[in-house]
């Protein structure tokens, strides 16, 4: 008799609509490697709060008889609690017998909250190939022993946590839709740092490694066979593209110029560009590999850079200096390779000695220009170091299931005003923006985004510097119409300049979000 599987892939304000559902792929991919066509049937849906804000269409569609699955597995990602909830809601009223398995960093992190509403519900810890295939095999045969299933959690009179277990070998993905997302490819897992103070670690046990690379030459196969599917760009979804694995790079770098002809933007940490504490040879190597990669198609790079102040890098545990990064982005800069770099300005302990030494570091060779997001405040997420320091000095606030972080307060209350000013800017427009970046890194090429996104990144940085005037002044700090005017007038010149292009469906997503954006800004108005 066949088992009946649907993969979820749930999508919320932080996903993209057009990022590839990469893990269910794999999920998918891996079932279809341990049982035949006539042992189970796997299809996938996408949940996206865009189209189906509370996902009863998909309840309703998944209770049809001949759909209705023995295993629904979902991936519950950040900012998609609400919308998993209602959709598992909906669902369990009419399938109250199928087996619910969840997965991501939501179920990963809050358990409880999930296993105390669905009991009978299994959350697999991180990454779930072999987790998923064990528990599908233990539902086909009736013989599910769930203590004996790695990177398992489940409710038995109390919450029960598996040993924990990494795949390292490579699965080929099933690619659902080559050309209607934007490609992911994964040539590594972890991060080899993995101490800072503000991340999320992956599940492992004790004497795990924190980060791995796949094999280098089945990494380059599935990039050719994407190629060969009409695919030109794709971004790596490693966190740590170089890793602790210089030759493993230079090895994807030299493969990637032979493939040729594509391009494709990864993620670094600013020591994997210069490391002062390595010989020059080592970091001469660093250099050569970026140039290698800029031939082989390299577009654009993420940087972690966080912030540009010493004291606030050693709170983040970031292990390096300002100098080092700004060290690292002028190689960036002078290789001519566009850069985006994470941010987080606000953090409950800012200074404004730290805010102007950051607002200075920004100034010089205009770095704000390829900051992502400027407006940043540190989001204390659930298991990282950062709750802990915050509960020490009474500053910890109430937990959002949705996003999976901590409210908090600010030992300096005016830098907190402050903050609360740019968040709240920041959200009325953060839709728009992120579309319009999302353009920008994934389009790979030049695009009516761009000058919007750099007019508005100029507009909140002149904000900010303009903020720490009036404050040091002791004014008052606020908004006022004639900036509001301004970032409306940006988002009305972007509009514009869209309705008279061919759009890809990643700027068809953006000019609807302008399009509701305009309505609430002149319901304001």
């Amino acid at each position: 008799m066949k088992t009946k599987v649907v993969i979820v892939s749930c999508y919320g304000y932080m996903q993209p609509p057009n990022a590839e559902p990469l893990s269910a792929e794999i999920l998918h991919s891996s079932l279809l490697s341990k049982f035949t066509p006539e042992e189970i049937d796997c299809y996938h849906e996408v949940l996206d709060y865009r189209i189906d804000p509370m996902g009863y269409l998909l309840a309703d569609k998944l209770s049809v008889s001949d759909i209705k699955p023995d295993v629904l597995g979902i991936s519950i990602p950040q900012s998609t609690y609400d919308l998993s909830i209602s959709f598992l809601d909906a669902f369990f009223l009419k399938n109250p017998n199928t087996l619910i398995v969840l997965g991501h960093a939501l179920p990963t992190h809050s358990p409880d909250i999930f296993l105390q509403k669905y009991s009978n519900a299994l959350i697999v810890r991180g990454w779930g190939e072999e987790t998923f295939c064990e528990i599908i095999a233990g539902v086909r045969s009736k013989k599910l022993n769930l203590s004996k299933i790695p990177n398992l959690m489940y409710f038995e009179n109390e919450i029960k946590k598996n040993i924990v277990k990494w795949p390292t070998t490579y699965t080929k993905p099933i690619r659902y839709q080559p050309n209607g997302y934007f490609a992911r490819i994964e040539s590594s897992r972890g991060c080899h740092y993995d101490v800072c103070t503000f991340c999320t670690r992956q599940p492992k046990a004790l004497k795990n490694i924190s980060w791995f690379r796949y094999p280098v030459q089945e990494v380059l196969e599935e990039i050719r066979h994407i190629k060969s599917l009409g695919i030109s760009s794709f971004t790596f979804t490693d966190e740590d593209f170089i890793g602790n694995d210089l030759s493993g790079a230079e090895e994807l770098a030299n493969g990637l110029t032979e493939i040729s002809d594509i391009k494709f933007s990864l993620s670094v940490r600013v020591d994997n560009i210069i490391n002062l504490s390595e010989s020059e040879e080592m970091n001469n190597r660093r250099f050569s590999l970026l140039k290698l990669l800029k031939a082989g198609g390299l577009s654009l790079v993420y940087l972690g850079v966080e912030s540009l102040s010493d004291t606030q890098l050693r709170r983040y545990g970031k292990g390096v200096t300002a100098s080092e990064s700004i060290k690292a982005l002028n190689i960036v800069r002078d290789l001519e390779i566009p850069a985006e770099f994470g941010y987080i300005l606000f953090d409950p302990f800012l200074t404004f000695d730290e805010l102007e030494e950051n607002i200075s570091w920004l100034a010089k060779s205009n770095f704000w220009m390829d900051v992502g997001q400027l407006f940043n405040n540190l989001r204390v997420q659930k298991d990282t170091a950062f709750v802990k320091h915050l509960q020490n000095k009474n500053l910890l606030g109430k937990y959002d299931p949705n996003t999976m972080d901590y409210e908090y307060e600010f030992e300096t209350p005016i830098i907190g005003k402050m903050a609360s000013y740019c968040i709240q800017w920041k959200e009325e427009i953060d839709e728009v923006y992120s579309l319009a970046r999302n353009v920008q890194r994934t389009k790979l090429s030049e695009s009516p985004s761009d000058k919007f996104i750099y007019n508005y990144r100029l507009l909140e940085f002149n904000i900010l510097k303009e903020f720490v005037k009036i404050a040091d002044g002791n004014g008052s700090i606020s908004f006022d119409n004639d900036l509001k005017n301004r970032r409306t007038e940006l988002v009305i010149d972007l509009k514009q300049s869209l309705e008279n292009m061919n759009l890809l469906e990643s700027e068809v997503n953006l000019l609807k979000a302008i399009n509701s954006y305009m309505m609430k800004w002149v319901n304001k108005n």
